[in-house]
């Protein structure tokens, strides 16, 4: 099965090596080829654009679609990612993608303090990317669409777990993306298989 992944640095493996990617775990786990549509700092206006110029050209069995979380923290709103998405999802219907939407890892603000911009306010950006997987959570209902769900594993844990998983308070470490590659692997079998849901 040769899925399309559409993402941003959560999709690229942001500060982990190639092999320690959830991607490429995933694409060893199931043997699907797991195409790197991943680009670091990327928002879903450009993702809308990469859809139209990569994917809608040569459809892949399956589109993994992930992101927005550069978009909340741009503009701490998710006004734009769910115009940007929406669009994505009609187009992508419209040429019969199958779809699978990817829900991204929760922050650590804290540790995005540290390691990125003190300027960005991290908590109101994470509670517009709470609102944000709550939005997608109910496309994913509305278009019958499978979700994999990389949110809540790392929402269930306490701040002190969770920050020994990250590297920066974004992106995982190699011991995070194991976890998300487990997941990943589970509902992409569940998709071969003819399921739906994770």
């Amino acid at each position: 099965m040769r899925v399309f992944c559409l993402g941003d640095s959560l999709t690229a493996g942001f500060g982990v090596r190639p092999g320690q990617c959830w991607r490429t775990l995933a694409s060893r786990e199931t043997g699907f080829d797991l195409i790197d549509g991943g680009v670091n700092g990327d928002t879903t206006w450009s993702m809308n654009y990469r859809f139209r110029r990569d994917v809608l050209p040569c459809p892949p069995d399956l589109l993994f679609l992930m992101g927005g979380g550069n978009d909340m923290m741009r503009d701490g709103t998710d006004r734009m990612a769910r115009k940007n998405f929406a669009e994505i999802f009609a187009l992508a219907r419209s040429a019969k993608i199958p779809l699978m939407i990817g829900l991204p890892c929760p922050f650590v603000p804290e540790l995005a303090r540290v390691f990125w911009s003190p300027d960005i306010d991290y908590v109101e950006a994470e509670l517009a990317l709470s609102g944000w997987v709550d939005w997608l959570r109910s496309q994913a209902a509305a278009l019958d669409a499978p979700i994999c769900d990389f949110w809540s594993i790392f929402a269930r844990m306490t701040n002190a777990q969770r920050s020994d998983l990250y590297i920066d308070g974004l992106h995982p470490r190699p011991e995070g993306h194991r976890l998300m590659a487990l997941t990943a692997a589970a509902a992409l079998r569940e998709f071969a298989a003819g399921g739906t849901h994770l």
